[in-house]
């Protein structure tokens, strides 16, 4: 099955992240109407994929679903989106923080999709990136990782 189209039933990711919201988030729910809502969202979204992405290389187990990411030589849009049918099972763990924060599910699940569209861009143009890090335009900790995080200070 791994490199198989997988769809996920949006309820996987949907339903514990409701009930979390709505019996355990730890203030009030936050304004969709809101523009800090949406920056603060991918902001976090951001951090939270850093982390799963960043696990995904350092545990054995979350390797084994993540290595077929790694599959090519090349990197482009179907590399960048080759996931093994384990990912979506497991992904979604590591947003329920949001839910916590009193995240609404649909700024939560836009985000995600607009993470997933700026991590494959970003990616794929890292002179563009590094330019846009150094000069202090964007900085998110994934892309500040990916550009600095290796090289000694």
């Amino acid at each position: 099955l791994s490199g198989a189209l997988v769809v996920e039933p949006l309820g996987l990711r949907v339903l514990p992240y409701v009930y979390l919201l709505e019996n355990h988030r730890l203030g009030p729910l936050l304004s969709p109407a809101d523009l800090s809502t949406w920056v603060g969202t991918f902001l976090l979204v951001d951090v939270f994929y850093y982390i799963l992405h960043r696990q995904g290389h350092v545990f054995a187990l979350l390797w084994a679903g993540h290595a077929i990411h790694h599959g090519s030589e090349h990197y482009n849009l179907s590399t960048a989106l080759r996931q093994s049918w384990a990912h979506p099972c497991v992904s979604w763990i590591y947003y329920l923080p949001l839910a916590l924060c009193g995240v609404p599910p649909a700024v939560y699940l836009v985000n995600q999709q607009w993470n997933l569209l700026y991590q494959v861009s970003s990616s794929r143009c890292c002179a563009c990136v590094q330019a846009l890090v150094r000069y202090k335009v964007v900085v998110t900790l994934s892309l500040w990782l990916r550009s600095f995080g290796s090289t000694p200070a």
